[in-house]
């Protein structure tokens, strides 16, 4: 489309790159703005749009003192989504904001900061008397005072923030300095948790990123895709159709999901709980299934012959030294709770198989029949699931893996550590190495 990117547009048109607003796979989008009147209908003049521009992708708002119509359209110049979009991206021009109150969601939107009244109303006040409200507030509660260039803080622990995340990163990390850096405080909290801890720390002590794979991977080189607490198609719609559908997958959810949905007429599988708890005695019974399907695949093999992707046995090797790293302040603010967690309670695989696992005892708390009786789903269903993981898997010493783990919040937000750290170890086993993460996760941008 490079030849006609550049075609003349009417006078006084702006064109804009950017990216939708949504959810964390990072499409791109045109913001294509003509003077009110023009036909933002032809394509031909708009060479980013991949097809019809909808109501939903437009919009009439105000830049720099002037007044354009607008469409914020998926571009097909992107590699990632290449004009696709979802339900959710195909509507970012209904949620400009238009000061002339045609916008249809911005109407209500408030355009200057404002303060509540002693009688509940809101008034409006300016971005200077903000600044200076919120400087005198924070000195006062914290009693920051500046002397000969310094700046101390007397309380810092009296400064409780409450910071959501999912901003622009420009904004994580100028908030993350301020509080931490100037004020100092401890008590930082992200919008979906107590506490600035991460959203994985299971995964974390078996050694993963929980944002470590590539979209490529997935589409190029996994043969099965196990998704476990996340709805891809709907929520992340274009990752799934651009790089997943059509692929073989098992999905345990426990509604039809439409990602469900799609992975059975793929002719994969659908773990449907009845139910809800069981989610970390799910996945450890799987991994217990794949290691005793391994060992009896040849007799003569033995749990030490089990062959862990290389890396593994060097990540275990280093727990004392991170140990000493700690102590020694060699690791940074976000990997000192994961490294003292590992280097005091971290398993090696004899240990998880033998002990945790216990894959020689039929007595096992994780034993599929168990797995199968305490979450509800179909016995020969979670059997078949086994199979396709260890097809997928056994060959595991290749230079790449075959199977990508997709989580997401219907994994985290339950019994979360214990979740995070079965579908980590699971990942271990698999091979699922650079191919398991999060696709609704994202770079936070916070202050490290």
């Amino acid at each position: 489309m490079a030849d006609t990117h550049d075609r003349e547009l009417p006078v006084g048109s702006l064109r804009i790159t950017t990216g939708c607003q949504y959810c964390a796979v990072g499409c791109g989008y045109s913001a294509l703005l003509v003077p009110v009147g023009a036909d933002l209908h032809d394509t031909e003049t708009f060479p980013e749009a991949s097809g019809f521009i909808t109501p939903a992708m437009r919009g009439r708002i105000r830049y720099r003192g002037s007044s354009f119509d607008a469409a914020v359209v998926p571009d097909v110049r992107c590699r990632l989504n290449k004009g696709n979009h979802s339900v959710r991206g195909g509507s970012v021009g209904s949620n400009l904001v238009s000061h002339d109150g045609s916008g249809r969601s911005t109407r209500d939107r408030l355009t200057t900061p404002a303060v509540r009244r002693a009688d509940g109303e809101l008034q409006p006040i300016s971005w200077q008397m903000l600044n200076a409200l919120m400087a005198r507030l924070l000195s006062e509660t914290t009693q920051l005072q500046a002397r000969d260039g310094r700046i101390s803080v007397g309380h810092p622990e009296r400064l409780g923030v409450k910071l959501f995340e999912y901003q622009f990163l420009e904004n994580t990390y100028a908030a993350t300095k301020l509080f931490y850096s100037l004020f100092g405080t401890p008590n930082v909290a992200f919008h979906d948790r107590p506490s600035a801890a991460g959203s994985s720390p299971g995964l974390a002590d078996t050694g993963f990123s929980p944002h470590d794979f590539a979209y490529k991977d997935v589409r190029d080189q996994s043969d099965l895709i196990f998704v476990v607490g996340a709805n891809p198609y709907e929520n992340q719609s274009v990752f799934w159709m651009n790089y997943c559908s059509g692929k073989r997958a098992i999905v345990l959810d426990p509604r039809r999901t439409a990602t469900a949905q799609d992975a059975v007429d793929a002719g994969g599988l659908h773990l449907q709980p009845t139910r809800l708890g069981a989610d970390s005695l799910v996945l450890h019974a799987m991994a217990r299934e794949i290691i005793r399907r391994w060992l009896d695949f040849d007799d003569s093999r033995a749990l030490t012959d089990f062959p862990l992707r290389p890396g593994i046995h060097a990540a275990a090797a280093s727990l004392p030294v991170l140990a000493a790293e700690d102590a020694g302040g060699g690791l940074s603010r976000a990997k000192l709770p994961a490294a003292r967690r590992r280097a005091s309670r971290a398993l090696g695989f004899l240990e998880f198989a033998r002990d945790f696992l216990r894959v020689d005892d039929p007595d096992s708390p994780y034993t599929l029949a168990r797995a199968s009786q305490a979450s509800g789903i179909d016995p020969d269903r979670l059997g078949e699931a086994v199979d396709l993981l260890f097809d997928a898997s056994k060959e595991r010493l290749s230079e790449q893996p075959k199977v990508a783990i997709l989580y997401e919040k219907g994994l985290i937000w339950g019994f979360n550590y214990h979740n995070t750290a079965a579908v980590g170890a699971l990942g271990l086993l698999t091979g699922a190495y650079l191919e398991r993460g999060r696709p609704g996760g994202r770079a936070r941008g916070r202050r490290p």
